[in-house]
């Protein structure tokens, strides 16, 4: 059903406005009216925030971002390891609070910031150096052959051998020794059936000439990172197997050290980020209160069940202070009031149907009701399938039990528990299990979709008549309720069409 609501006005002296709208933002019943009808009744003049406080909302925002990036920095921690610190409170956080809040996050930032950049850092290097494990993997035995000298070079290249092309590595033997005078030597080592990568030793003097041939005949060069390659073959090798072994170790110390900040200091900033935002909330919902030279008014919507809890609430907070009184509510104003679905636990499930579109006015009908009971009847109808039916019982248990946690995926399980509960008692009436392999098993079908065609269109055609006048009474009723009594005329002759 839709919450009956009520309309209702907060009057207050400026002075208590800030504790005032604390109060109403803990109660959390209140739906602030932005353009109630009485401001253009009464000489009222809509709040405008001055600039101490528009700055004040700026520094919120920028604090807010700040911390809510160090929550994306900072690593989940369990709630075993969770600290047991006392909920932080600062009320409104004043200019000092919020100067104490930037000082507390600024060192912590700086921390995250260093932490993550290194981190980052190490990853990017890894992740580089995954792409040279072929050439690191093929060359590193050929360190000892590689000794530092000013008169040798060396090289490494990778030959390709493919299907009709020419035996490569004869060829760069011929190559070498032809601009060398034999004054070179070549190691290789196979990496797959097709893949070879080869050392050359040879003088420097030789080196643009032979890097020139290798380039006409399409040898690939290894390549080696940006970092080292101005160093030797040899030493830019056993750097790179350096890095290789140092850098997962200082990973892992990094990702220690960013546990430990976040052992220390997640929960307090979760709790710190949700402060702020609380008072960035009350700043923009002052942005909706009127005023005249002394007083302050509030226009919102109550659930009327909630009405006494907020007035009684009101008045041991505030006495006669703050006087809250609720306001006529007219035909005119349903378009404006805010709808609150309200139903027993077993139809909470099937708004999730009802919010796929929009939610219904004030004042109409909540379909919740009516999508519960012709929903899983229509897909029972349909499906009309034992065995397909304990297909989608079990898929709705499966969903159901690995996402508990997820409000729209769980309600939406359960909407089809009761949709394959259909689709099972309608397989048993049409005798069906997986088609045909019901009347095999011993399923005989009280009512048969192949032969009884007429009995069954009668009942088609009969849950579809009372469906679709049960939906034109109902549209009748809505705008009877609204008070557009030619509407409800009009719907109404539409049942006689039916």
């Amino acid at each position: 059903m839709i919450e009956p609501m009520a309309k209702v006005r907060l009057v207050s002296s400026r002075n208590l406005v800030d504790r005032v709208t604390s109060t109403l933002q803990e109660i959390g019943v209140l739906h602030l009216e932005s353009t109630p009808m009485e401001a253009a009744q009464i000489p009222l003049r809509p709040q405008v925030m001055d600039e101490p406080a528009r700055q004040r909302r700026a520094e919120l925002e920028r604090l807010r971002e700040e911390v809510r990036r160090l929550l994306l920095l900072l690593p989940e921690i369990s709630s075993d390891e969770r600290i047991n610190t006392e909920q932080v409170r600062h009320p409104g956080l004043t200019e000092e609070g919020i100067k104490h809040l930037a000082d507390l996050v600024r060192p912590i930032a700086g921390r995250v910031d260093d932490l993550s950049a290194k981190l980052k850092a190490c990853e990017e290097e890894l992740a580089l150096l995954s792409k040279y494990e072929i050439a690191l993997a093929a060359l590193t035995p050929f360190l000892r052959f590689i000794q530092e000298s000013e008169e040798l070079d060396h090289l490494g290249v990778t030959l390709e051998e493919r299907e009709g092309s020419r035996d490569l590595l004869p060829l760069l033997r011929e190559m070498m020794a032809k601009i060398t005078d034999d004054r070179y030597e070549l190691f290789h080592t196979r990496v797959d059936e097709r893949l070879l990568v080869v050392l050359l030793v040879f003088p420097k003097a030789h080196g643009a000439k032979i890097r020139s041939l290798l380039w006409e005949e399409g040898i690939a060069e290894l390549r080696l990172p940006a970092s080292v390659s101005e160093k030797p073959l040899g030493e830019a090798l056993r750097i790179l197997l350096q890095k290789k072994a140092a850098l997962p170790l200082e990973a892992t110390r990094y990702r220690r050290e960013l546990e430990e900040v976040a052992l220390r200091w997640r929960q307090e900033l979760t709790q710190y980020q949700e402060e702020v935002v609380r008072c960035l909330e009350q700043i923009e919902a002052s942005s909706l209160f009127y005023h005249t030279d002394m007083a302050t008014f509030i226009y919102g919507w109550v659930p009327r069940c909630a009405l006494v809890t907020l007035s009684r609430r009101i008045g041991n907070e505030f006495g006669g202070k703050v006087v809250l009184e609720e306001c006529l509510l007219g035909h005119k104003e349903w378009g404006h009031v805010p709808v609150v679905l309200r139903n027993p636990a077993f139809l909470q499930p099937f708004e999730t149907l009802t919010r796929l579109i929009a939610l219904p006015k004030y004042g109409s009908i909540d379909p919740t009701p009516y999508v519960a009971l012709f929903f899983p009847l229509f897909y029972g109808m349909i499906l009309g399938d034992v065995g397909y039916g304990l297909l989608l019982l079990a898929v709705a248990a499966i969903v159901r039990r690995r996402y508990s946690q997820h409000p729209f995926l769980r309600d939406l399980s359960i909407v089809f528990f009761s949709a394959s509960g259909m689709a099972i008692l309608f397989g048993l009436l049409f005798g069906e299990l997986f088609g045909e392999l019901g009347a095999h098993v011993g399923l005989h079908p009280i009512l048969n979709r192949m032969r009884a065609f007429i009995p069954l269109l009668a009942i088609s055609v009969g849950v579809g008549t009372i469906h679709v006048v049960l939906g034109i009474a109902l549209g009748a009723l809505s705008a009877w309720r609204h008070g557009n009594r030619q509407e409800c005329l009009a719907k109404l002759g539409g049942v006689t069409l039916v």
